[in-house]
């Protein structure tokens, strides 16, 4: 059964039965539990989350159940890494399962606040804290596996530029040659001031829709996906003061997530705002790749539109 959005030119996957999530859960936690009630947080075409609400004396009221297809599977490893690395400030892995190329994950329930929603300067300021202490706890790890992409330093850099420039000219041959080799000419110059940056995991889709208030005062940066790579350590920090969407109300608070940062991370104000413009063109770039991939697998469509335009969008904000 093929299910849509919204968009008519995008298929999600179908959304399991509330029996396939209990079955899968019983498994994974290795007891008896009861489903009294499944909410549809998120259908995509890869994926699909859930809040599980179980019956009294279960081991937890509730729970988030996710199921993703590759690409997206990679995340039960992801999730696994970042348990075993103990970061802080994200939601417990509870379970996870893979089968083939899906994985069904079972996580904490961390609480339905959102930051895009809900958010003023005290709690910007102790969300830049909280990443900051996130990135230290991951600069600490110097063992990463092999499924990581790997942008730590200056020569991985411009090889991911010109690699995502070159795929884009083969899957769109007729598209301006001096735009694709504008992609290859900035990468020189966004490489050499990234390589100044420590490198250690990144979130690589923080926005304020991925970060949940926790007890409604604490943050928690949820969605660990096919995003994370290991990267310069002021990445998540300039999708999260962009002006995106996903931001919300967050958008007003740029300078005190900047602020609580700097003073967690040991980093000067005026050092991170200079760096921050050509590490938020680089977050541009692997949006760029991400699209890329989903025309390599025949999807002309994304959940905000058709694929073509917004690769356009995107590759001006890269060279502006």
């Amino acid at each position: 059964m093929k299910t849509k959005t919204e968009n008519e030119g995008l298929t999600v996957m179908p959304f399991p039965a509330n029996c396939e999530i209990a079955h899968v859960a019983a498994n994974c936690l290795k007891q008896v539990i009861k489903v009294t009630q499944v909410d549809n947080l998120r259908q995509r075409d890869f994926s699909v989350v859930a809040r599980v609400h179980l019956e009294n004396g279960s081991i937890t009221p509730t729970f988030i159940y996710k199921k993703v297809t590759a690409p997206w599977h990679c995340e039960a490893h992801i999730m696994r890494f970042v348990k075993d690395c103990g970061l802080p400030n994200v939601p417990l892995l509870l379970a996870s399962k893979m089968s083939g190329d899906q994985a069904e994950i079972l996580q904490e329930d961390v609480g339905t606040l959102s930051l895009c929603d809900h958010s003023d300067y005290q709690l910007a300021t102790l969300t830049g804290l909280a990443l900051a202490q996130t990135h230290d706890r991951a600069l600490e790890n110097a063992q990463y596996p092999q499924f990581f992409t790997r942008l730590d330093n200056r020569e991985k850099i411009i090889e991911c530029f010109g690699d995502i420039a070159y795929k884009l000219g083969a899957l769109f041959p007729d598209y301006d040659r001096a735009t694709i080799a504008g992609l290859i000419d900035s990468a020189d110059e966004i490489a050499e001031q990234l390589s100044l940056l420590d490198c250690c995991l990144q979130h690589g889709d923080l926005y304020g829709e991925n970060i949940v208030l926790k007890d409604g005062n604490t943050p928690v940066f949820i969605d660990w996906s096919y995003f994370c790579f290991i990267g310069p350590r002021l990445y998540d920090l300039a999708t999260l003061t962009s002006g995106h969407s996903k931001n919300g109300t967050l958008g007003q608070y740029r300078q005190a997530l900047i602020e609580g940062y700097a003073a967690g991370a040991g980093m000067n104000v005026e050092q991170i705002e200079s760096m921050l413009p050509s590490v938020l063109r680089l977050s541009r770039l692997l949006f760029l790749q991400w699209l890329l991939v989903r025309v390599q697998m025949g999807i002309t469509q994304t959940t905000v539109g058709p694929v073509r335009p917004l690769i356009d969008a995107v590759v001006n904000e890269i060279l502006d």
